[in-house]
């Protein structure tokens, strides 16, 4: 069942860049993120971590390494989805975003949706 406060992920950038960005936000984003990153150093675990830092660590899939990242953690109400959030910055190619987004579901998160983005002026609830 899909709610508001659903965690999500999603793929926040286009594919076959240098970078990839995968996004995780909502209420469980922390518990998720920790359970598929693996930081080098173990005073860095995500949900210890203070909002607006960054860790270097290891993404995981199926319990095996995939990739190497940079993890950074946004805490509510000060990040931009106004919620916990993070974010996995690793390789850029399709394979190693899609198959971090499956890790993330595998964890809980479920799969953002397509979004459709309002023309003219908004404003947002935060």
């Amino acid at each position: 069942m899909v709610t508001e406060q659903s965690t999500i992920a999603a793929i926040a950038t286009g594919t076959g860049g240098g970078i990839g960005i995968l996004r995780i936000s909502g209420p469980r984003a922390l518990e998720v993120v920790e359970s598929i990153f693996r930081p080098r150093r173990a005073d860095k675990s995500p949900r210890s971590m203070q909002g607006y830092t960054g860790a270097l660590g290891r993404v995981l899939a199926e319990g095996e390494e995939l990739d190497e990242a940079v993890l950074f953690v946004y805490r509510a109400p000060h990040s931009y989805t106004g919620e916990d959030c993070a974010e996995l910055c690793c390789h850029g190619g399709a394979f190693v975003l899609e198959q971090a987004l499956a890790a993330a579901v595998a964890a809980g998160a479920r799969p953002a949706g397509r979004v459709s983005l309002p023309s003219g002026p908004t404003s947002t609830a935060k």
